[in-house]
């Protein structure tokens, strides 16, 4: 713990000109990815594709890679370019789908979890981390499950043997 207690993050433009500690402001990733109050009228069990507009507004799906699946959200009501969920628009039938699709996902998110990839003195390992393209599958347990990756473009991993 003595180590954590004596790092600090410097933003780049005050880097070596104080040793000052800063104040942290965390105000800006509160607004990007901190979960909001869920409106008065938002259904039980919706809130996921509530939070999902609010971050498609900050992280727009990529145009041309993400085109078919960011085009069939308007089906389940998001609207404005997928940044707001129009939760009021949907049919009974509709929230008791959405609810079940829910949980049904985070079912198969962790079976992917657990057979994608090769598992390595006990560590689930998987060349495609850093690397997500379209499998939207295998984006989602990666985001559930794991801290993040790189691609073997962009990672150098020295080992000393001996």
């Amino acid at each position: 713990m003595d180590i954590e207690d004596d790092l600090r993050l410097t933003p780049l433009s005050q880097f070596g000109k104080s040793k000052q500690v800063l104040a942290l402001d965390a105000s800006f990733s509160q607004a990007r990815v901190g979960t909001s109050e869920a409106p008065a009228g938002l259904p039980k069990g919706l809130e996921f594709y509530y939070e999902l507009a609010r971050a498609i507004e900050f992280s727009p799906p990529k145009p041309g890679q993400d085109d078919v699946i960011a085009g069939s959200l308007s089906s389940i009501g998001f609207m404005n370019d997928n940044t707001r969920f129009n939760y009021s628009s949907l049919s009974d039938a509709q929230i008791k789908g959405l609810r079940k699709a829910y949980q049904f996902a985070q079912s198969i998110m962790d079976m992917n979890a657990k057979s994608n990839g090769l598992e390595v003195n006990g560590w689930r390992w998987s060349p495609k981390s850093g690397i997500p393209g379209k499998d939207y599958l295998w984006r989602a347990a990666f985001a559930k499950w794991y801290t993040g990756g790189v691609g073997p473009e962009e990672a150098l991993c020295i080992s000393q043997e001996g």
